[in-house]
This record gives structure tokens, sequence and C-alpha cells, in this order.
């Protein structure tokens, strides 16, 4: 606004007072040549005006002003003005500078707009590009890269992209050649990056020659079949970045600037793994969509991604509770029990490790198969010593003699008779007796000893570190009485009886837990119980339950057999039968008595034996087996 009025109070003066010297170029209405256009009234005269290198906005802001015009003057009208007015009308005036200084103007009713007109660039000469049975000829010389492309996709329709901004010329000379391999070899040859992407050509600026003598000296990149091979010695990340996106053609888009250098080598990698081991230490992460891989701070929620990992061995409810505290930070996790996998979201960069910790741990595992063998030993050991004599009529049956492997002697009456006889000439005695023939005596020298007995031979398999348990046995029944006694007013006391059945068990159970290490040797944990009862079943009374309990560590190799034992259990009973009355008599009475001492003891031994297996070799076929059947 100051200027403006500067401007009006010097046209004011020039008006005014100005007066004309030699050197001044005086414009009168004799000597202007002006269009025929009719703006404004031409009855409005300027007597005198001089415009010396004043802005042309200001110069026609300030007629308008000093005239009281209706103007509008578009941004557009810059440039400088110099020159004299005298004695012209205001209308001739504005023609000439619009035309002198190629403007345009229109009128509203009384609303003039002066404005600069837009100029069409002459038309572009055709190229020498001819395109016929996917064979390209082409022969140009300085064609902007654009102008070249837009004629490209005119003739061939191919989907070509070129980076935003790019400038550059064109060169070539080729005769009927494939589309594909013309296009690959123009682009390049003239210092552009050439790929293909889902049948989409994209162009870009070549920047390899542009990359300084120390870079190139601590970078080495090379792609080959999709494969990244690259060696990178404390250099910038996002310089390492850019030699992939020209070199490979990975389509980049970095959020933000990278800080930081890497020393890296990586061989033979995708272009997903080469990103991953490059910012894995870093604050970045990426995400791929479609192609693109966006390439920002780790801790924009932008950048997280969602990846399924399946477990091959491992259960996926047990594995959350051993992942370390540091894989887990920026990452959400959940079990999901019917894929027997984990749901991750976070950081692709965090996924990865948690990945690479996951895929340490999660090895074959061994499967452990017990072959146990219980056996009670029982010795029993009975004697028996006892005279047995019985007279009645017919034949004994007696078995005869034996002397082995016990003693049993037997006779008839007039057997004893003879003995009894010869008995008597040797001793001088006479009339020692004799029986009837009927009459016979038995002798019965015997000791018994038991044999071992198979308590259970169980199989059970478990997986390593989880306990495998086995549990057979009887569950008895007993009536339990009771007698509750309530007092009364009266001299007798009131009783009432209640029964109920109580029951007792007698199991058999056993619990191993094996854990195998490096070497495949076991260390096995063992807890058998045994309960047995000791006397019949008896409704009325519970039975008194033998309780022999082992609990032992042991280590074994794959096929190996341990015994555990030293369980021993004796019972001792011992039976007397007499003869009435007779067998009472001391000393003598032993001659009437049947004499059995019977002494049992029992050996619990246990045999273990594992089998280790990590895959289906220990498995079984079942059609096999059917068949068996």
């Amino acid at each position: 606004m100051k200027n403006i009025n500067k401007f009006i109070l010097i046209i004011f003066l020039l008006l005014f007072s100005h007066t004309a010297t030699a050197d001044e170029a005086l414009i009168t209405d004799s000597s202007l040549t002006i269009p025929t256009e009719l703006i404004l009234d031409t009855t409005i005269i300027i007597p005198k005006l001089d415009f010396s290198n004043i802005s042309l906005f200001d110069a026609l802001t300030a007629l308008a002003r000093t005239y009281n015009l209706s103007m509008y003057i578009d941004p557009s009208v810059v440039g400088n003005i110099n020159f004299r007015l005298e004695n012209v009308n205001l209308n001739d005036a504005l023609l000439f500078i619009i035309n002198e200084y190629q403007l345009s103007w229109e009128k509203t009713g009384t609303i003039i707009k002066i404005y600069k007109p837009i100029i069409p660039p002459p038309p572009l000469e055709p190229l020498n590009i001819f395109f016929e049975n996917n064979l390209l000829t082409v022969d140009v010389k300085n064609a902007s890269i654009d102008y070249f492309v837009r004629t490209l996709i005119e003739l061939t329709e191919r989907n070509i992209i070129i980076e935003s901004h790019l400038s550059g010329k064109i060169s070539s000379t080729i005769h009927n050649m494939e589309t594909t391999k013309a296009l690959k070899v123009i682009f390049t040859s003239n210092n552009f990056t050439y790929k293909v992407i889902d049948k989409i050509i994209y162009i870009g600026k070549d920047q390899s020659g542009t990359t300084s003598p120390s870079l190139s000296r601590n970078l080495n990149v090379s792609c080959e079949e999709g494969l990244i091979t690259l060696d990178v010695a404390n250099t910038s990340i996002g310089d390492v970045l850019t030699v992939l996106k020209n070199e490979c053609g990975l389509d980049l888009f970095i959020q933000m600037k990278l800080e930081g250098n890497i020393t890296a080598s990586i061989k033979n990698k995708t272009a997903e793994e080469t990103l991953t081991y490059l910012l894995l230490n870093s604050k970045y992460s990426f995400k791929e969509v479609d192609g693109i891989y966006f390439i920002g701070n780790r801790e924009s929620e932008d950048m997280y991604d969602t990846k399924l990992i399946r477990l091959k061995h491992l259960i996926a409810e047990t594995i959350e509770s051993i992942i370390p505290v540091s894989y887990t930070k920026q990452l959400t996790i959940k079990v999901v029990k019917e894929h027997n996998g984990l749901v991750l979201t976070g950081p692709r960069t965090s996924i990865a490790k948690l990945q690479s910790f996951i895929d340490e741990v999660d090895i074959p595992i061994a499967q452990v198969l017990f072959e146990v063998l219980v056996i009670d030993y029982s010795t029993s050991d009975r004697a028996e010593f006892g005279i047995t004599a019985n007279n009645f009529g017919g034949d004994a049956g007696l078995p005869g003699q034996s002397y082995f492997p016990n003693i049993d002697i037997s006779a008839k009456g007039s057997n004893i008779n003879n003995n009894l006889r010869s008995i008597e000439r040797h001793l001088g005695i006479s009339n020692l007796g004799t029986l009837d023939d009927n009459f016979f005596l038995r002798l019965h020298m015997m000791e018994e000893e038991g044999t071992a007995n198979l308590r259970s031979h169980p199989k059970i398999a478990t997986l390593n570190g989880h306990t495998a348990s086995l549990n057979i046995g009887t569950t008895q029944y007993y009536l339990l009485e009771s007698q509750t006694v309530f007092p009364s007013q009266q001299t007798s006391l009131s009783t009432q009886t209640a029964q109920r059945f109580e029951t007792i068990e007698a199991n058999m159970s056993l619990e191993v837990t094996p854990y195998v290490n490096s070497s495949n040797e076991l260390i096995v944990e063992v807890k058998p119980e045994f309960n047995s009862p000791q006397s019949a079943f008896d409704p009325d009374i519970p039975p008194t339950i033998s309780k022999r309990i082992l609990n032992s560590t042991v280590k074994l190799k794959h096929g190996e057999t341990i015994v555990l034992g030293g369980l021993i259990e004796t019972t001792k009973r011992k039976n007397i039968s007499k003869f009435p009355i007779l067998g009472s008599i001391p000393i003598i009475g032993r001659l009437f008595q049947n004499h059995t001492t019977t002494e049992n003891k029992t050996e619990l031994m246990i045999y273990i034996t594992p089998y280790i297996y990590y895959g289906s070799e220990g498995s079984v076929n079942l059609d096999s087996l059917i068949i068996e059947k």
C-alpha cells in the first residue's frame, strides 16, 4: 500500500510539473500507433505521464487508482515499464501497454481484467519409432525422456512408468529388435534403470555412476536370480539401501532420514531376508505391501506386521512361557491352539528375531517308551513233621515209599507187624504187640519253596521331560456300622445304629519321568508304589493293606535295563495238628502231633528298559496289527 501511494504521488507530480528533456522519449498522440479496440471512453486524456523503471503491475495499479477504474490485474503480469506519455487518451495508453508487453484483457461490465496469456508450446516433431510384430525400430537423437516414453506407450501399448521429476535425453538407433530386449538396451545405455514387475516397466535414474570412490570400496552388491549378495563395511544405512534399490531394482519407500552405519556380509539371501539382517539391530523396520518395501521407525504402528508361526515339535501353549522378555518387546503374542502356533503382531525385525529363537528351540522331541517288568519273588519254606495212623477196613490206598524230594513212608498193619518181630529178635524183647492188617502208618517229612510271581508287565510312552503314569488296582467295600447314644429321661438309654459302606483301595501305580541329554542318554525318575491286602476279604472287617514304595533316579542308555528291588516282606506261620488228649501229654505227646511251619518271603523286583524315538520309527503299523489279531 505504501508503494502504491508513492506511485500515485509520482504520477500527479509528473502530470503537473514535468518538462521533457531532449534525452527523454516523448510519446504524443500523433506519434503513438494504437489498435482500434475500445476499452474505455476515449475522451479521458492523459496530459503528461512518465514511467521510469516502474513495475508493470504497480504502473497499471496507479492508473486505475488515478482514473477510478475497476481493474483486476492478474499476478501473472510481471516486468518493468519505462516510457513517457503526453496528451494521449487513457484507452489508447492501456492498449499500447497491453500490446507492448504481450498482455491480454477482458471486460465484464465495467470491470477490466488484464493478464498474461498462456502461449502453448510449438508441436513436437514425430519421433522415428516404428513398432510391428513385437519388433521395435528406433532412430532418435536427444529426445526428451517424457516424449519418448509417451510415444512408446502409444505404439507398443506397454505399461511404462517413470520416476517423478525424472529428466534426461534419449539417443538410440535400433533396427527390428524384440521389444523387451530393445527397451532394456535403450534405457540402460542412456544411464536409466530398467526393471519389470508384474508386466509393468519402471524407469528410473541410474545413480551408479555418481557413487563416490569411498562408497565403492566399502560396499559390494550383486543380485542374481532374485538373491542378494552384499559385503558392506561401516557404511551409512541410507547409502546401502540406495545401492540395493539401484542395483537390485528393489521398490523401497523410505519414510524418514536414516541414521547410523552398518557392517555386514550377506550371501544369497532374498530381499526380505536382506532387509531383516540390515535393520535387525537398528531403530528401523520395514513392511512389505504388494512388492513395495516401506522403511521407517520400528516404533510406528504403520510398520507393524502380523505373522503366524506354526510349531513343528513343541506345544504352543508351553513355548510362550520360555520366550525371553527381550524378544517380546513391541510384540503382541497370541496362542492359536487349532494351528499349534503363535500369531505375532509388531515390527517385522522383532518378528524375525523371535522367529530365529523359535527355530532354535523348536527341534524334534525325544519320545521314550518304557518296558516295565514287575516281579514278586516269593520264597516259601514249609516244614512238616508228623505221624499219621489209621485203622479201617479195606485197602488203605497208601502211595508207597518216597525218599526224594521229600520223605513219605507208609505201611499197613501187616508190614508193621513184621518190623515189630524183627525188633523183638534184636532187642530180646517179646510180645511188643500185634496190629491189625487194616491199620496203616504214614511218616511225612517235606520242605517246599515257592517261585516267581509276575505282578505286571506294562509298556508306557511319554515325551522327554513329561511324566507317564500307570495305575492298576481294585477297590474293596466293607460295611461300617456305628451306634449313636441319645440321653433319655427314662432309666434306659436310646441308641441309633447307622450303616454305611466304606472303600479301601489296593493299587499298583508307577510314575516315570525321562530326561534325554545331548549324548542320547536318559536320566529317569521312577516312583513305583504297590499296595496289597494281607488277608482274605471280609465284608465286615477292613483288610490290612501292605504298602511297598520306591523312589529312585537312575541313568540309562537306549535299550539298557536296570533292576530296582530290595522290598522284602516276610510272613511266618506255624500250625500244629494233634490227637485229642494224647497229643497234649508232655514229651510223649509229640508222637501224636503233626507240625507244619510255613515261612513266606516276597521280594519286589522292577526291571525297566527305555527306548528312545525321535520320529515314526517306534510307531505301530495298525494294519499289520489288525491282521495279526
